[in-house]
């Protein structure tokens, strides 16, 4: 294996470039630099309803939970070493919670 180096992008700078204000999907898979890169993600302009996030070391998970929280996300699941997140505000949010109601029998 050998190192190079890489141009990297800003989520927001690419969204403004082409006028993009909502993404109803967005999975982010960096190893171990996620939550820097969701950090710097003004989710203000930028309406992300679900997103995942590759999370491999369990110490990660509340910092993540945290962070996005704070953006107004909720922790939807763990898939694998994915964690699934709903925006609050997201139909889709409202959608899973009735999921959840109907299979605790609420």
């Amino acid at each position: 294996m050998r190192d190079c180096t890489v141009d990297g992008h800003n989520l927001n700078a690419i969204a403004g470039e082409h006028g993009i204000c909502e993404i109803t999907y967005l999975s982010v898979g960096t190893h171990g630099r996620t939550l820097a890169i969701l950090q710097s993600v003004d989710f203000e302009k930028l309406n992300v309803h679900a997103l995942t996030t590759e999370c491999h070391d369990a110490s990660a998970f509340e910092p993540m939970r945290a962070g996005l929280s704070d953006r107004g996300f909720a922790f939807a699941r763990r898939l694998g070493h994915d964690l699934l997140f709903v925006h609050r505000e997201s139909p889709a949010h409202l959608r899973l919670r009735k999921l959840q109601a109907d299979r605790l029998g609420v």
